[in-house]
């Protein structure tokens, strides 16, 4: 019986005490076997270096339901959601504080998931027709796990651009030269989206100037803008 220590044969069912190992029955008899439940211990492991505190094992005996101790570790940009008896999650899962029975000494692994990240924030860099955005996460915390990815949206016109880490910047097109734009961004991770960032400070997109030299000769104009996207009609000197 697992988890049991066989003491030995008794005439009741519910005997905690063996008989002597010589008996001579006195007619047809039922003789029940005698366990003892053995004593095991819960340990419970952090299941991540960086996470800190302690959680002490429990005593307990195999057979008889028994509350968990309460989770004493924490890490850095995430939560505890549960106990595992395999280190990936893929076996049973117990709750905080949950009971157990056991039938042999056990080790729980806590589970983590990451919180949903904070707010970023933004600066850009002006280009012609387009910006160049450059995204800061915001560090992992007690409140704040970090993002796995952003999506940047400009002010005005809604037009967006989304990367992933490692990267830090993503490039809009499409923006009007001579317009002052603003950036906000949002931080993603398997949990959730963080607010909006603070608006970024203006930029405005510029053309480029084209100047002609007519080398001796005479042309008219003598200069233009390049806006990306419109090509240019080149004059004849």
């Amino acid at each position: 019986r697992t988890g049991y220590t066989f003491l030995g044969w008794n005439t009741s069912a519910t005997a905690t005490t063996a008989m002597a190992s010589s008996y001579t029955p006195p007619s047809t008899i039922t003789l029940f076997a005698v366990w003892q439940a053995n004593s095991y211990t819960v340990t419970f492991d952090k299941n991540n270096a960086s996470a800190t505190g302690t959680t002490a094992s429990l005593g307990i005996v195999a057979g008889t339901p028994k509350a968990l101790t309460a989770n004493g570790f924490s890490l850095v940009g995430f939560t505890f959601s549960s106990w595992n008896t395999v280190a990936n999650g893929s076996g049973t899962s117990y709750s905080d504080l949950q009971n157990i029975t056991a039938f042999a000494n056990t080790t729980l692994y806590a589970q983590w998931r990451i919180r949903a990240p904070g707010a970023p924030t933004v600066s850009a860099t002006a280009g012609n027709g387009r910006a160049t955005v450059t995204v800061t996460g915001a560090a992992a915390s007690s409140t704040a796990g970090v993002a796995s990815s952003f999506t940047v949206t400009s002010n005005p016109g809604g037009l967006t651009c989304t990367f992933s880490s490692p990267d830090t910047s993503c490039v809009i097109s499409g923006l009007t030269n001579n317009t002052s734009y603003t950036f906000t961004a949002t931080a993603t991770n398997s949990t959730g989206t963080s607010a909006a960032s603070a608006a970024s400070s203006s930029i405005t997109p510029q053309g480029f100037t084209v100047t002609y030299n007519a080398n001796s000769g005479t042309v008219s104009p003598t200069s233009d803008n390049f806006n990306a996207g419109s090509p240019l009609t080149l004059p004849l000197p």
